[in-house]
């Protein structure tokens, strides 16, 4: 399963093996295009061989601003060829948090659609661009070479990025947006990603007959893992689509014989809530994943009645991959939980002096295995896992989230260490808040921060979107009948939509709000 050779190619190799089994065999579609596995090796060598023209060495950087599509994926594994380090950014990143990001990886490509272009060739010294029409369609992708020598080798590339480790091959670069939403680049070797890919295709038991359905951004860790991964390594075929729209996803779900869904909470509870004339049975799908944020035991238990299928709460970072998902069999005994630890991946709770915690007890939760990342690309450095930096040590990472196992090893998340705060000496879960928000009838999806007054002190305030109406103070009295008093937001603001950063996930600040 874990490619045999440990640099960035041995990816691509594994996808030729896979392309190899079964030529014909559906790789990927989209709306508009259906792509073997043979046509899309072909498509990424192609590409490859592009880059090559262009003067992309191997071991660069080449950062890949693109959508959901073919040519992602396309490019992506093209990069591996090369190979070079991937970098996968997304399009919904702003100018500020491109400057962040460039200043710490130092790319010295960038493929983005030509829309794109003159915003991020703005922010960078480009020495010259190529337009590569992408073969067999009228798609353009363009090519901005950056200013720079270029490492020459993977030892340069090793030094370039701080790793000690010589077997340490750089692969890919990740970025995880934590608990502020600025973007932070996770550095993944060869055999993370390889491993990371194990972990995925044996919990799962996914094989060549799966087909992964793929509403989420492939950027992103959690689109990443669970679905260009089973395709590179086991032959999925991988169902693309670029953006939510809940009733043609429920199409997919019946017509496109799916085996597993890729889902994040709001897309979830929006299904519970959608006007059908025929509600379909989706008992079919293997798996309707859930992933980025808890999901309610209340939203769990609507699908399952409406649909007449489980929920599957799964866990993962883009620091360590995939963490844990739920057991079939355990999903109705246990709906609060994310389930156990996936296979080869260690699961631990420790209190504040890092010793670990009986079962029952809340603690910070950290993760261990061969997918977890090098470490935090900051500046000129990464601080590795032996230097224990921003939660890498020794092979672990201690993820700031906060929950408890219980005797059977199954994980329950409380929030995160960062979203806790302190109201008049109490400390509120901001996560427990918006779950209460969630479960009013109207609403569809909440956030909830903290607002510091004039004389330093803190209160609860929250932002919702709403699928009825609803007022302000009916909302503020629902949480009212059901929090603490000192945990009861004094505002709750209706918005048309959440604030989000570029991952997908939402970062809400009291500047997003009104005074």
């Amino acid at each position: 399963m874990t490619p045999a050779s440990t640099d960035a190619k041995a990816i691509w190799r594994a996808f030729e093996r896979t392309a190899r089994a079964d030529p014909g065999a559906t790789a990927l579609s989209t709306p508009g295009a259906s792509v073997t596995r043979e046509e899309l090796a072909t498509l990424a060598s192609k590409i490859a061989s592009a880059m090559r023209g262009a003067g992309v060495r191997e071991h660069s950087v080449v950062t890949l601003m693109l959508p959901n599509s073919v040519e992602f994926v396309a490019a992506f594994l093209a990069v591996t060829q090369l190979p070079a380090l991937a970098a996968l950014v997304s399009t919904r990143y702003k100018a500020s948090e491109l400057r962040s990001i460039w200043a710490g990886i130092r790319p010295d490509a960038i493929l983005v659609p030509p829309q794109h272009a003159a915003g991020v060739a703005r922010l960078l010294d480009i020495e010259r661009q190529h337009d590569m029409v992408v073969p067999g369609t009228d798609q353009v992708l363009r090519l901005l070479c950056v200013r720079s020598s270029g490492p020459a080798s993977v030892l340069d590339v090793r030094e370039r990025f701080g790793l000690r480790d010589p077997g340490s091959f750089p692969a890919l670069f990740k970025f995880s947006s934590g608990a502020t939403g600025t973007p932070k680049a996770v550095l993944w070797t060869a055999a993370n990603v390889g491993a990371a890919a194990a972990n995925v295709v044996e919990t799962m038991g996914l094989d060549a007959s799966d087909v992964v359905l793929a509403p989420v951004p492939l950027s992103h860790s959690y689109g990443f893992d669970l679905g260009i991964l089973p395709l590179v390594f086991a032959g999925a075929s991988l169902v693309i689509r670029d953006g939510f729209r809940p009733k043609t996803i429920l199409t997919d779900l019946v017509d496109e014989r799916i085996s597993v869904f890729l889902g994040v909470p709001v897309m979830y509870r929006v299904l519970n809530r959608t006007r059908l004339d025929q509600v379909p049975d989706l008992s079919s799908v293997r798996y309707h994943v859930c992933s980025t944020a808890p999901l309610s035991v209340a939203q769990i238990e609507a699908f399952r009645r409406r649909f007449n299928a489980p929920i599957f709460q799964h866990y993962g970072s883009s620091e360590t991959g995939g963490i844990c998902l739920h057991v079939p069999s355990e999903i109705a005994l246990r709906p609060g939980s994310v389930g156990r630890a996936m296979k080869n991946v260690g699961v631990s709770v420790v209190g504040t002096n890092g010793g670990a915690l009986p079962a029952g007890c809340r603690g910070e939760v950290v993760i261990s295995g061969e997918a977890t990342a090098a470490g935090y690309v900051q500046g000129e450095t990464v601080h590795d896992r032996n230097g224990f930096q921003d939660g890498f040590q020794d092979g672990c990472y201690r993820t700031g989230d906060v929950g408890f196992l219980d005797a059977d090893g199954f994980l329950y998340l409380d929030g995160s260490r960062a979203g806790v705060v302190n109201v008049g000496g109490w400390k509120v879960s901001l996560a427990e808040v918006a779950r209460v928000l969630e479960s009013h009838p109207c609403v569809v999806e909440s956030a909830v921060t903290a607002q510091t007054n004039p004389r330093r002190k803190q209160r609860v305030i929250a932002a919702v979107t709403l699928h009825d109406p609803a007022e302000e103070a009916e909302l503020i009295a629902f949480c009212q009948a059901r929090l603490a008093d000192y945990k009861v937001p004094r505002r709750v603001h209706v918005l048309e939509q959440l604030p989000r950063a570029a991952s997908g996930r939402v970062v809400l600040s009291a500047d997003d709000l009104p005074s």
